[in-house]
């Protein structure tokens, strides 16, 4: 692997040119620490600090490579076994059928820490003082809640590191802060409403267990099924006994012990816990920026500080052929480099390691997004909506033959975004007290379109002229969009355009006569909006709008 370039000077002298400022450098600090405030010196001293971090990293990282070209490999390669070390994720959940005889106010809030003792040595009635590093909170059973408040997960080592490493003395420990054994009148200190996950509320009466890490190592070391990457199904119990928390390690050493001097003795029970196990670690190998199998392309945005410190004379004349030559464009970099360049560094070293030119051979532009590796705009237009949420009525609505607002109407209509007395109520503005067509529901749009008595006589008289009375909307059926798509999807195919702008035109009259009789207080009148909606169904027809008679 080619090192980093070095200046020439760096290369007589390596370090004194980046490396920290030297008695010089310290003789003019002095002279401008008198001219500034206390607070001024500390900022200067981190803002130094910041500054020669990086600096320092590289001149370390360059003095090794150059006595010894393997180490940025070597290093390289520790990184991503790292990446690839194989970890186990445990997670713990309460089911509520096998912990019939329990109730959730007993039980919950019920926290599951990770921790370890920090001693062997403890006092009569008292825990070891437990260390713990990482918290979970259970506020219901499996079968009542979501996995935020019904799981706890944690991430222990490999079943090998289990039984070898100190990682054995670790435990996983519960503390229930409900009132079993208690009577309903008695004090809790947290109570079954938990406004914040913070240990430090939890100083007092409480009950408590724990499962000792090395338990589940014994039974997952002759698991098969987990050493191929499947989830291994645990069960185990864990008896919670009365105690008093006493966490007055909390605030600065994250420790926590229990008494049980100051609890009565009985009140003991147990816990049917469903616990399950899987290996971790190797799985997010892809997000790893040392890993060479996660770079199938570069964009030019993750390159953009290490391009800055190449020279525009390369960036016009070196081509990738000659670039690649040697390893020559590590030497095209050019300057200091800091933590985010370095990184970039080893990102493009991985992609471009790999890589090699046929001799001979033209270069080829494919276009990834097209099947036939070819550009086209319609590719490249569908790349925008990548993502997107479909609107299901759109080609029904913006494909019809109708004028721009009747199919503006339907996309509101569509969107519950229509003036209909729901929506004013909501916003406290005078509306009416039901529909002002049929006077019996409530009205929305939807009901107003399809659900309204009213409505339907007129889409009756409409469609008998059409020949398709059989699709008009039922009794009950008060969702205009549903009943839309199951009447389009009985209609002959060759007929549906047709359909689709008597569906436009209907609505649109609908909606203007119930105007009417809002704004201009007139009467509901079914006469008058169905010869409204023939004479514009025969200026339609002589636009152009597609017949949907048989």
């Amino acid at each position: 692997m080619p090192g980093l370039p070095l200046p020439q000077s760096l290369n007589q002298n390596i370090g004194c040119e980046y490396a920290y400022p030297g008695s010089t450098g310290q003789a003019f600090r002095q002279q401008l620490r008198t001219a500034l405030s206390p607070d001024e010196k500390l900022t200067a001293e981190k803002d130094l600090a910041l500054y020669c971090k990086p600096v320092e990293l590289y001149n370390i990282i360059q003095r090794r490579a150059m006595k010894n070209p393997l180490f940025i490999q070597r290093c390289l390669l520790y990184n991503i076994h790292a990446r690839r070390k194989k970890r186990i994720q445990i997670t713990i959940s309460l089911s509520g059928s096998t912990n019939t005889e329990l109730q959730t106010h007993y039980v919950f809030p019920l926290y599951v820490l990770l921790a370890r003792p920090t001693s062997n040595l403890s006092l009569e009635g008292h825990s070891p003082i437990y260390r713990f590093s990482r918290v979970c909170l259970l506020t219901s059973f499996s079968e009542h809640g979501n996995k935020d408040n019904s799981e706890a997960t944690f991430i222990i080592p490999d079943v090998k590191s289990l039984s070898t490493s100190r990682a054995c003395n670790h435990d996983i420990i519960f503390i229930s802060c409900g009132q079993v054994g208690q009577s309903n009148g008695e004090d809790n200190c947290s109570g079954n409403h938990v406004e914040d996950s913070s240990l430090q509320m939890l100083e007092g009466k409480c009950s408590w267990g724990k499962i000792p890490t090395n338990l589940l190592a014994s039974s997952l070391e002759s698991c098969v099924n987990l050493s191929l990457g499947h989830i291994v199904e645990l069960a185990s119990k864990v008896t919670m006994r009365p105690s008093f928390l006493e966490p007055k390690f909390l605030e600065q050493d994250s420790c926590l012990t229990f008494c049980s001097h100051k609890v009565d003795a009985v009140g003991s029970y147990k816990l049917q816990l469903c616990m399950s196990a899987q290996e971790a670690g190797a799985r997010d190998m892809s997000l790893s920026p040392y890993s060479s199998y996660s770079y199938n392309d570069v964009p030019p945005s993750s390159l953009s500080d290490i391009i800055r410190l190449v020279p525009s004379k390369f960036k016009r004349g070196r081509t990738v052929q000659e670039a690649l030559v040697d390893g020559r464009w590590v030497r095209d970099i050019r300057g200091v480099l800091d933590a985010q360049v370095l990184t970039e560094y080893l990102q493009l070293w991985d992609v471009l390691e790999t890589v090699s030119l046929a001799p001979g051979v033209s270069d080829q532009h494919l276009w990834t997004p097209s099947t036939s590796g070819q550009y086209s705009s319609r590719s490249a237009y569908q790349r925008f909506f990548i993502g997107s949420i479909a609107f299901e009525l759109a080609h029904r609505i913006w494909k019809s033959w109708a004028p721009p607002k009747c199919k503006f109407f339907l996309w509101l209509a569509s969107l519950n975004r229509c003036w209909t007395a729901d929506r004013l109520a909501r916003r406290g503005l005078e509306h009416p007290d039901c529909c002002v067509l049929c006077n019996q529901e409530e009205e929305t749009i939807q009901q107003l379109l399809a659900g309204c008595v009213f409505s339907r006589q007129v889409w009756f008289q409409v469609l008998s002229a059409c020949n398709l009375q059989h699709l008009c909307p039922s009794l009950g059926e008060d969702n205009f969009q549903v009943w839309w798509q199951r009447a389009e999807q009985n209609v002959p195919k060759q007929r549906r355009k047709g359909f689709n702008s008597v569906v436009c035109l209907v609505a649109w009259w609908l909606w203007k006569h119930r105007n009417y009789c809002v704004l201009d207080e007139g009467a509901a009148d079914i006469s008058i909006v169905v010869r409204e909606i023939s004479e514009d169904a025969t200026n339609w027809r002589l636009a152009g709008a597609p017949r949907a008679e048989g």
